[in-house]
């Protein structure tokens, strides 16, 4: 007993076809600059959508020869600079561009407001070989025996904002707070016994280290 399909299902077919095709072209490996992207990342268009990538979390968007984590957001910065990426070890050095632009932009400079993890999610994590380096808005400055005693230095900023570093980086946000200010996380990946807190916007322009989970097959479409 033969079967047929009807008309609509072979016209649908090639045109199956050519979507997959183009789904596949729009997210490949690929050189950003002199940075190879390679799997499980994928070099994304402007124009991508969020299914455009074989593993959601991997898309690199290449704007002007520099590779972004994600993708692009019209009207919004790119959030993560891509470094280098470690293929041997599933790790990224990123940074944080939201972080670094809040401090050289001169005519509104200001400390950050949001923790840098709270804009990471899965596949990535923060690998625990960062540092924690704090960021504090306070509405009066701490006393001078509270700033000795932690270690707090006012930043360029002025206006009573301090930066504070508090060792390897793990996933507890609470037990920086001081009193009468607002505290900010970001990590950065100054060696133990080699960073210092005075030079906070080197840390933080010198980025962070993300570890990502290897995809499995049943993630691909």
């Amino acid at each position: 007993m033969f079967m047929f399909l009807a008309p609509s299902i072979w016209v649908a077919w090639p045109l199956l076809l050519i979507l997959s095709a183009a789904k596949a072209q729009a997210c490949k490996v690929g050189t950003c600059g002199d940075m190879s992207i390679l799997e499980p990342f994928g070099l994304v268009t402007d124009q991508a959508d969020n299914t455009s990538c074989r593993w959601y979390g991997f898309q690199v968007t290449c704007n002007n020869s520099i590779p972004y984590l994600g993708y692009y957001r019209r009207n919004q910065p790119f959030r993560f600079r891509i470094v280098d990426i470690f293929y041997n070890n599933n790790s990224l050095l990123v940074i944080d561009t939201h972080k670094t632009d809040d401090f050289t932009n001169a005519s509104d400079c200001h400390v950050p407001s949001v923790n840098t993890s709270y804009k990471i999610g899965s596949p990535f994590s923060i690998s625990d070989v960062n540092q924690k380096l704090v960021l504090y808005n306070c509405s009066k400055a701490p006393a001078a025996a509270e700033r000795s005693e932690f270690g707090l230095v006012e930043t360029k900023c002025g206006n009573n904002t301090f930066a504070r570093l508090v060792g390897r980086y793990d996933d507890d946000e609470s037990g920086y707070a001081l009193d009468s200010c607002y505290a900010v996380i970001v990590p950065v990946l100054g060696r133990d016994g080699e960073a210092k807190v005075s030079n906070y916007e080197k840390l933080i322009s010198g980025g962070f280290l993300l570890s990502w989970l290897p995809p499995q097959q049943s993630d691909s479409c």
